[in-house]
């Protein structure tokens, strides 16, 4: 599907399938999703800045370019079957979907059969609002889909054939709603339909979802929804289900900051996703405290707190130690945040003396508390052998006088 392609983002060079190859576009390498959400969003962030025509991006003038190369190729009757694609490609990712049903109309008269041009125009139908020839489309794609294909990796195949399926689920679902409108406002669309996003407690909470309904998702799920979302950047709900996926793994801070973009901009705004909102505004300052420069100090710190003692220890300084690394490294994370590849940062000159000075101080503190501790110990044994010994005395006083 067009509106599901990568078009020009240097940073993704490195993500594409081979080198010269793309996914529904033969001219540029594929989009796809990534673990690090930060990426995805700068992503998205270009794919919504091609339709800016107040400030043009470099992006998007790079686009019209190919766009303005290809259409004159178009009237001079040079343009291929793979060209007929890719112009339909960037005619979508610049919001003009009828100018992409009629290039790859074009298209299909040549080849009816082709996995990437049935699955353009599904997408191409969807956004003209045409849902039932969508489906029709989606269906033909699915249909047609190969096992190999060159310029595919096997895997890649599989994957992005598993979006597909999950995008016929969402086109399906939304012609049901189209031809059976309940007035309801817009809800999260179920393409995982027994998943309600509800932490342990049954009420939706920030950072966790509840056992039970992680059962119901599939381990691919932020994947999947993420591919979607790439492909249809300027969908609200399909934005909205992908930050309910990240607050459920625990990025309240991408989750609060997507559904607050969704209201701000008045993409999507229902009573259901302002609850939300609510509760994401109001955990993402925390989160952002334990995700930024002193959180790995506070999540030290609690996890010092919860750490076992007591009862059950082993006798000696052996406990005491695991209590003096738990302070070095809280003073080690305390000082400042590591460089990549685990050094310290630069500090003043008198910085890390005084770190240093402060590590010493308490490592000399702790152990001379030991070695008291040890001597006492000493003190007290000797005192209790003695007493043992001064019982067992008047016993042998007593046989003393027979001899």
């Amino acid at each position: 599907m067009s509106s599901r392609l990568f078009i020009g983002i240097a940073p993704l060079l490195a993500l594409a399938t081979t080198a010269s190859a793309g996914v529904y576009n033969t001219a540029e390498p594929p989009m796809v999703p990534h673990p690090d959400f930060r990426v995805v969003r700068d992503e998205l962030d270009g794919l919504k800045g091609l339709v800016n025509t107040l400030q043009p991006t470099q992006l998007r003038h790079e686009v019209l370019a190919k766009v303005n190369e290809l259409e004159a190729r178009d009237r001079l009757g040079l343009l291929s079957f793979e060209d007929r694609i890719n112009l339909g490609a960037y005619y979508l990712r610049l919001r003009e979907p009828e100018k992409a049903v009629q290039v790859l109309s074009a298209a299909e008269r040549m080849d009816r059969q082709n996995f990437m041009l049935l699955a353009n125009l599904a997408t191409a139908h969807h956004l003209a609002g045409r849902l039932e020839r969508a489906i029709s489309y989606e269906r033909q794609a699915l249909a047609a889909w190969p096992a190999v294909r060159a310029g595919f990796r096997t895997q890649d195949l599989y994957r992005y054939r598993r979006a597909e399926k999950y995008y016929l689920s969402l086109l399906q679902n939304r012609y049901q709603e189209s031809i059976r409108p309940t007035g309801m406002p817009p809800a999260l669309d179920p393409l995982f339909p027994k998943v309600r996003f509800v932490g342990p407690r049954g009420k939706y909470e920030p950072g966790t979802l509840a056992p039970e309904q992680w059962e119901e998702l599939p381990p691919d799920a932020v994947t999947i929804v993420e591919q979607l979302v790439l492909w249809l950047p300027d969908d609200g709900r399909l934005l909205w289900q992908l930050a309910e996926l990240l607050n459920a793994e625990g990025d309240v801070q991408d989750a609060a900051k997507l559904i607050d973009s969704l209201v701000f901009n008045n993409v999507l705004s229902t009573r259901e996703l302002l609850e939300h909102r609510s509760v994401l505004k109001a955990a993402a300052p925390v989160a952002a405290k334990l995700n930024g420069q002193d959180g790995r100090a506070i999540k030290e710190q609690l996890l010092w707190a919860a750490a076992p003692r007591g009862v059950g220890l082993a006798p000696g300084i052996g406990p005491a130690m695991p209590e003096l690394g738990w302070a070095a490294a809280l003073e080690t994370l305390s000082a400042g945040p590591l460089l990549p590849g685990g050094n310290s940062p630069p500090l003043t000159p008198s910085a890390p003396a005084a770190a240093s000075i402060k590590v010493w101080h308490l490592a000399v503190t702790f152990l001379a508390g030991m070695l008291v501790a040890l001597l006492l110990s000493m003190q007290f044994r000797e005192s209790r052998r003695r007493r043992q010994a001064a019982f067992a005395a008047p016993g042998d006083s007593l046989a003393s006088p027979e001899r």
